[in-house]
């Protein structure tokens, strides 16, 4: 339920939609934007709050049990068909 502030590494592009539940910086940008992002949510109590609750929408939509399980499926069926056509 926290804003966060991600750089666009593995991973991170897949939870944190920018705008949305957090904030993305390239890594690229990190040194420039890091320390205007950290202050815009120190001094925005509603975007913080926003940010929060979204995160905690993302995890909920995204990372159930049921998803998870889903997700592992398409994973193993893709990688025993892959191996059928080998």
């Amino acid at each position: 339920g926290k804003a966060v502030i991600a750089s666009e590494v593995d991973g991170t592009k897949e939870i944190v939609k920018s705008g949305y539940n957090g904030i993305m910086i390239p890594v690229t940008e990190l040194e420039t934007r890091l320390h205007n992002e950290i202050l815009e949510l120190c001094h925005n109590d509603l975007k913080r709050k926003e940010f929060g609750a979204n995160a905690i929408q993302t995890v909920k939509d995204k990372f159930t049990a049921s998803e998870m399980t889903r997700h592992i499926e398409r994973v193993y069926f893709q990688l025993t068909n892959s191996k059928h056509l080998n």
